[in-house]
């Protein structure tokens, strides 16, 4: 869906592409209520919980070595996830994030493994950052 058309939450171009969304989106209103349409806005409901990332990116300057040891305690957290071990998972995904905090399917893996450890709070916060 949105592959080759990912920003960064970290990119300069993040701040054009904010801009463009509120124009947009002041445009289709004024499209509306000029044709006589009373406009509501509302947010989208999620379920964070059940809805992974559609993309991932890492930060950009990440060099090869920190890339390298980045992989390693990730895919260690995935393997101790699946084995049921969410409190040693999420120790190895907190490594990772230490690393490079950018790349969303970490705080969605995070999210899920702090949510069977009861942490609702911290949960929802790596659910939303995802």
């Amino acid at each position: 869906m949105t592959a080759g058309a990912s920003v960064s939450p970290s990119d300069p171009r993040m701040e054009k592409v904010y801009r463009y969304f509120r124009l947009n989106l002041r445009d289709m209103i004024r499209g509306a209520q000029g044709a006589g349409a009373k406009v509501i806005l509302s947010t989208v409901a999620t379920n964070l919980r059940q809805c992974a990332p559609f993309a991932s990116m890492h930060l950009p300057d990440l060099s090869d070595y920190d890339l390298q040891r980045w992989k390693n305690f990730y895919e260690e957290g995935i393997a101790l996830e699946s084995e049921g071990k969410d409190a040693q998972a999420i120790e190895s995904y907190l490594r990772a994030a230490a690393i490079d905090d950018q790349w969303a399917a970490l705080h969605y893996r995070l999210g899920r493994c702090l949510l069977s450890v009861q942490k609702f709070e911290s949960a929802g916060k790596h659910f939303t950052q995802a």
